[in-house]
Protein backbone atom coordinates (compact mmCIF):
# COMPACT_ATOMS: atom_id res chain seq x y z
CA UNK A 1 0.00 0.00 0.00
CA UNK A 2 1.39 3.41 -0.94
CA UNK A 3 1.33 6.31 1.52
CA UNK A 4 -1.27 8.93 0.81
CA UNK A 5 -0.30 12.25 -0.67
CA UNK A 6 -2.40 15.34 -0.05
CA UNK A 7 -2.08 18.45 -2.17
CA UNK A 8 -2.85 22.05 -1.42
CA UNK A 9 -4.18 23.77 -4.53
CA UNK A 10 -2.70 27.24 -4.82
CA UNK A 11 -3.13 30.26 -7.06
CA UNK A 12 -1.50 30.66 -10.44
CA UNK A 13 2.29 30.86 -10.22
CA UNK A 14 2.44 29.64 -6.62
CA UNK A 15 4.37 26.60 -5.47
CA UNK A 16 2.38 23.47 -4.81
CA UNK A 17 2.87 22.07 -1.33
CA UNK A 18 2.13 18.40 -0.70
CA UNK A 19 2.42 16.23 2.40
CA UNK A 20 2.89 12.46 2.58
CA UNK A 21 2.15 10.51 5.73
CA UNK A 22 2.30 6.87 6.74
CA UNK A 23 -0.69 4.68 5.98
CA UNK A 24 -0.98 3.89 9.68
CA UNK A 25 -0.06 5.61 12.94
CA UNK A 26 0.61 3.61 16.12
CA UNK A 27 0.66 4.84 19.68
CA UNK A 28 4.24 5.51 20.91
CA UNK A 29 5.79 4.51 17.57
CA UNK A 30 7.68 6.85 15.21
CA UNK A 31 5.85 8.21 12.17
CA UNK A 32 7.76 9.97 9.40
CA UNK A 33 6.13 12.68 7.31
CA UNK A 34 7.57 14.27 4.18
CA UNK A 35 6.56 17.19 2.02
CA UNK A 36 7.61 18.95 -1.14
CA UNK A 37 10.44 21.33 -0.30
CA UNK A 38 9.32 24.93 -0.70
CA UNK A 39 10.54 27.81 1.42
CA UNK A 40 11.25 26.89 5.07
CA UNK A 41 10.91 27.05 7.92
CA UNK A 42 7.94 24.72 8.12
CA UNK A 43 5.43 23.99 10.84
CA UNK A 44 4.02 20.48 11.10
CA UNK A 45 0.67 20.34 12.90
CA UNK A 46 -1.24 17.32 14.20
CA UNK A 47 -4.88 17.95 15.17
CA UNK A 48 -7.97 15.94 15.88
CA UNK A 49 -9.45 15.39 12.43
CA UNK A 50 -12.41 17.71 12.90
CA UNK A 51 -10.29 20.70 14.01
CA UNK A 52 -8.54 23.26 11.83
CA UNK A 53 -4.84 23.82 12.50
CA UNK A 54 -3.73 27.10 14.11
CA UNK A 55 0.04 26.65 13.58
CA UNK A 56 0.59 28.73 16.76
CA UNK A 57 4.19 28.28 17.86
CA UNK A 58 6.41 30.82 19.57
CA UNK A 59 9.80 31.48 18.03
CA UNK A 60 11.53 29.96 21.09
CA UNK A 61 9.72 26.62 20.88
CA UNK A 62 10.63 23.71 18.65
CA UNK A 63 7.58 21.68 19.64
CA UNK A 64 4.49 22.50 21.70
CA UNK A 65 0.91 21.59 22.49
CA UNK A 66 -1.41 24.48 21.64
CA UNK A 67 -4.49 24.83 23.82
CA UNK A 68 -4.30 21.10 24.54
CA UNK A 69 -5.66 20.39 21.08
CA UNK A 70 -2.84 20.68 18.56
CA UNK A 71 0.75 19.43 18.45
CA UNK A 72 2.97 21.78 16.44
CA UNK A 73 6.56 21.08 15.48
CA UNK A 74 8.95 23.59 13.91
CA UNK A 75 11.23 22.26 11.17
CA UNK A 76 13.85 24.80 10.00
CA UNK A 77 14.71 23.60 6.47
CA UNK A 78 14.25 19.83 6.15
CA UNK A 79 11.49 18.24 4.10
CA UNK A 80 10.88 15.35 6.50
CA UNK A 81 10.08 15.02 10.18
CA UNK A 82 9.59 12.08 12.49
CA UNK A 83 7.09 12.28 15.33
CA UNK A 84 6.75 9.78 18.16
CA UNK A 85 2.97 9.36 18.23
CA UNK A 86 2.42 10.39 21.83
CA UNK A 87 -1.37 10.17 21.68
CA UNK A 88 -3.49 7.20 22.75
CA UNK A 89 -4.96 4.71 20.33
CA UNK A 90 -8.38 5.43 18.91
CA UNK A 91 -7.94 9.17 18.30
CA UNK A 92 -8.65 10.32 14.74
CA UNK A 93 -5.94 12.82 13.73
CA UNK A 94 -4.91 14.78 10.66
CA UNK A 95 -1.47 16.18 9.84
CA UNK A 96 -0.90 19.56 8.21
CA UNK A 97 2.20 21.37 6.96
CA UNK A 98 2.66 25.12 6.50
CA UNK A 99 5.63 26.71 4.73
CA UNK A 100 7.18 30.16 5.21
CA UNK A 101 5.04 31.57 2.39
CA UNK A 102 1.84 30.52 4.17
CA UNK A 103 0.98 27.61 1.88
CA UNK A 104 -0.78 24.78 3.71
CA UNK A 105 -1.26 21.12 2.81
CA UNK A 106 -3.24 18.59 4.83
CA UNK A 107 -3.08 14.82 4.91
CA UNK A 108 -5.95 12.40 5.20
CA UNK A 109 -7.36 11.49 8.64
CA UNK A 110 -5.76 8.55 10.44
CA UNK A 111 -6.95 6.63 13.50
CA UNK A 112 -4.10 5.97 15.90
CA UNK A 113 -3.61 2.23 16.31
CA UNK A 114 -2.52 0.30 19.39
CA UNK A 115 1.07 0.44 20.58
CA UNK A 116 3.10 -0.31 23.67
CA UNK A 117 2.02 2.90 25.46
CA UNK A 118 5.39 3.51 27.11
CA UNK A 119 5.48 7.13 25.94
CA UNK A 120 2.20 7.99 27.67
CA UNK A 121 1.96 8.71 31.36
CA UNK A 122 -1.14 7.46 33.18
CA UNK A 123 -2.31 11.02 33.91
CA UNK A 124 -2.08 11.94 30.24
CA UNK A 125 -4.49 9.18 29.21
CA UNK A 126 -7.45 10.78 30.94
CA UNK A 127 -6.44 14.24 29.66
CA UNK A 128 -6.46 13.03 26.03
CA UNK A 129 -9.65 11.04 26.50
CA UNK A 130 -11.35 14.14 27.95
CA UNK A 131 -9.99 16.21 25.05
CA UNK A 132 -11.33 13.73 22.49
CA UNK A 133 -14.78 13.77 24.09
CA UNK A 134 -15.03 17.58 24.06
CA UNK A 135 -14.44 18.09 20.34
Amino acid sequence: MLPEVAVAILGLGASVLTISSPDELFQCEPATFSWTPNLGPYILSVTLSDLAPTFNLSMEDQEAWVDGAEMVISIPEASTATWIVDLPEGLNVTTHIKDAEGHIASGYPRVIGPGHGACLMAAEWSEYEDWARTV
